[in-house]
């Protein structure tokens, strides 16, 4: 789960990179949905940047969505990148699969580490545009620093072909549901504003 703490600082950070353009930046917390305090941040009259730190389970993030893009074009929703709550690796739980010869066999080892277990938050906001992807809050670690992080998510082809076709009772391959790799990966620290349902680098 993400702290208090760590949901302040994502709001200060994306409030902080918004700030200094021409339009209104006002941040707020709010029960959106009943019993979620909800962060967003106001961009003029028309944008809104929903900050996704915590989960939304059973549509709510869909309809949020759906209730609020008429009154706002601009509708951008950014996740909080902590591996636990969203942008999941699946390759340790999935590994097997490939190393016995199973269902993702035709997969190499650079391909599994990219593999993740997305969430029903993550897949919407991927079906929404799969030009533009999904946009996580990448809090500073060891490893990396603090970012906007772009991730533009391909398929996970299940393959059946080790079971003998007598034994096969469904298709030969099939698309996994949850189960995706990431293709394209872009990181910033710059400056932000809002383009219609993406934050993207101010000029």
């Amino acid at each position: 789960m993400v702290s208090r703490q760590q949901k302040k600082q994502m709001l200060d950070y994306l409030v902080a990179k918004l700030e200094g353009s021409e339009e209104k930046v006002k941040p707020a917390t709010k029960e959106l949905i009943p019993g979620i305090n909800s962060s967003y941040i106001l961009l003029g009259d028309d944008g809104i940047v929903f900050l996704a730190d915590q989960y939304y389970a059973g549509g709510k993030l869909e309809g949020l969505y759906s209730r609020n893009k008429q009154r706002f074009p601009r509708f951008g929703i950014v996740f909080y990148k902590d591996g636990k709550t969203f942008f999941r690796s699946a390759a340790e739980a999935n590994y097997f699969k490939k190393e016995n010869e199973l269902s993702l066999k035709h997969y190499d080892d650079a391909s599994m580490q990219k593999m993740m277990l997305l969430r029903p938050e993550e897949i919407f906001v991927q079906g929404l545009s799969d030009r533009v992807g999904v946009q996580y809050y990448q809090p500073e670690s060891p490893r990396l620093t603090e970012a906007l992080a772009f991730f533009r998510f391909g398929p996970v082809t299940f393959d059946y072909s080790h079971i003998p076709r007598e034994n096969r009772f469904g298709p030969l391959t099939k698309e996994s549901e949850r189960l995706f790799i990431w293709q394209d990966r872009i990181e910033t620290s710059e400056n932000l504003t809002l383009k219609r349902c993406q934050l993207v680098e101010r000029v």
